[in-house]
């Protein structure tokens, strides 16, 4: 740890940085959960539409059932729990005992709205089985764009 002209602390280093010391609101947390639980219902969908059989899974292959499955792992799950560890982050600003606290609570909301930016994505993907849903992957790709301009700005501003 460096302590700068004017007595701030910089963290250079992952093992330098603190913990979080902050609670995310209720609102917040709720749409972690529900991304990761509405997230997983399309995949259900692909996976019964696939391995059920029928009429709407005729002539589809094992591999859009796992690509559903990943993409919910990767791209839901992933950023969920990353949120609840936003010292390991990469940030795009020196972190100080001024703004670590700011950074790391922006951190994890972005990580957040990208699982909940994904899930609306997960969701657009069910017009392959002849859902009327294929413009929620536009939405959902929108949001994401959105989250990352939105996390980015905030943060050279911190």
């Amino acid at each position: 740890m460096v302590t700068a002209r004017d007595g701030v602390e910089e963290y250079r280093t992952l093992a330098e940085r603190p913990e979080p010391d902050y609670a995310l609101g209720a609102g917040w947390r709720a749409l972690r959960l529900s991304s990761v639980v509405l997230g997983l219902i399309p995949v259900l969908m692909v996976l019964q539409t696939v391995l059920g059989g029928g009429a709407a899974g005729e002539g589809r292959d094992a591999g859009l059932a796992w690509t559903a499955a990943l993409t919910w792992a990767v791209c839901v799950v992933g950023p969920a729990v990353l949120s609840r560890f936003p010292q390991v982050f990469n940030y795009p600003t020196m972190l100080t005992s001024e703004n670590v606290q700011r950074l790391y609570r922006l951190g994890a909301v972005t990580m957040i709205l990208v699982a909940a930016g994904c899930t609306v994505t997960l969701w657009g993907v069910t017009a392959t089985l002849g859902l009327p849903a294929g413009w929620l992957s536009w939405v959902g790709i929108a949001g994401l764009t959105a989250a990352v301009i939105w996390a980015v700005r905030a943060s050279l501003r911190a």
